[in-house]
């Protein structure tokens, strides 16, 4: 219980960083505030898979190994269950988001984030990656368990959280990237 408690923080610490570690892709403005607003966008409608992606370049490994490579979400996949499968179970949803710019010199600009963000769960989807985690943890996998460790993660994790940060954004190969 304690790996799947702990790989839901890694998960929504990430969630935070989405837009921290995001860029935009195609469309819309090529500024600072544009490539923020359209990272939150894709974090909303693509959720997890696009990480890397969007990610400027000193941060995609960084990306990686919080989806895989390392880490608590690492750890989850040596014991056989893919984080894919949890990550999909997600959703994150920006509230209230103002973003603003701050400072621009050259290629590099910061640009100011402020809101709310809430993640929610597919209940159905998020059962099954539970039963699988508990399951690998040697644990009984039985309802009352599922129900219990489902009740802890939802209490501690669909409550909406405050987002007040500065972001580091940089011109890399022609387009604005956000690189925390």
């Amino acid at each position: 219980m304690q790996g799947l408690k702990r790989a839901m923080a890694t998960v929504a610490l990430v969630a935070f960083t989405i837009a921290g570690c995001s860029g935009g892709i195609g469309g819309g403005g090529n500024d600072p505030v544009s490539v923020v607003n359209e990272a939150m966008n894709a974090a909303e409608t693509g959720g997890f898979s696009k990480l890397t992606e969007f990610a400027c370049q000193a941060n995609k490994d960084d990306i990686s190994e919080a989806f895989g490579g390392g880490g608590d979400l690492g750890a989850l996949a040596a014991a056989g269950i893919d984080p894919n499968e949890l990550l999909g179970a997600m959703k994150i949803d920006f509230q209230d988001m103002a973003v603003t710019p701050v400072s621009q010199s050259g290629s590099e600009a910061t640009v100011h984030v402020k809101g709310k963000m809430a993640m929610t769960f597919d209940e159905a989807k998020i059962r099954e990656v539970m039963k699988k985690v508990i399951e690998a943890q040697g644990m009984p996998v039985d309802d009352a368990t599922i129900d219990a460790a489902m009740s802890m993660m939802t209490a501690q994790l669909t409550q909406t959280q405050d987002i007040e940060t500065d972001m580091k954004v940089l011109q890399e190969n022609g387009k604005w990237v956000i690189c925390e």
